[in-house]
């Protein structure tokens, strides 16, 4: 309890505004609509990178929306050259390695990637696979990635969630918003 009042009391301190997700209505980011399932609170501050919702807290679970990415952006849409960049040639499994790589390259460790499957995002051909890594403290996590490659664009949705309780807790949930993906 105290961790999520810290985590929340730094939030309203960084001067981050914080939006309730009505979990019965469709919700909308850049172009992707998506069915919550879930009372999430969408986190806009610096320090989140776009758009994050989360249910009990950052850190403990937390669902990213990439919308948009396009050729030479990295996924947090900033010109970063320490950052992989999206390639609109990129293969499924460049897809993967992105996400990989740019966990990796903010300092998570032993970050790997399993399980890549085509899949549908609404109308488009996509991919989903889940990943595996420790925070810098060497908290281990759990997450899932749903890709889709559109005209010279990548849209994602990436979930991440310490393994122990929190990922478990609402995997289930977070495949259905994968299931309900699609676009404006």
């Amino acid at each position: 309890m105290k961790h999520i009042a810290v985590v929340l009391f730094t939030i309203l301190l960084s001067g981050c505004a914080i939006t309730a997700i009505d979990p019965d209505k469709p919700a909308t980011v850049g172009d992707i609509v998506v069915d919550p399932q879930l009372k999430w609170a969408d986190i806009r501050a610096a320090s989140t990178n776009g758009t994050v919702w989360t249910v009990d807290g950052l850190g403990l679970d937390e669902l990213h929306f990439y919308p948009k990415v396009v050729p030479g952006h990295t996924l947090y849409g900033k010109d970063d050259n320490a950052l992989p960049h999206y390639d609109a040639s990129m293969l499924p499994d460049d897809i993967e390695e992105l996400f990989s790589a740019t966990l990796g390259r903010n300092g998570f460790r032993d970050v790997h990637t399993d399980s890549l499957k085509p899949t549908t995002f609404g109308t488009a051909n996509a991919v989903s696979f889940h990943l595996s890594f420790a925070t810098p403290d060497g908290l281990e996590m759990d997450g899932l990635v749903l890709a889709a490659q559109r005209p010279s664009q990548l849209d994602a949705i990436m979930f991440v969630a310490p393994r122990e309780f929190y990922f478990g807790q609402y995997k289930a949930a977070v495949e259905r918003i994968f299931a309900s993906a699609r676009f404006e």
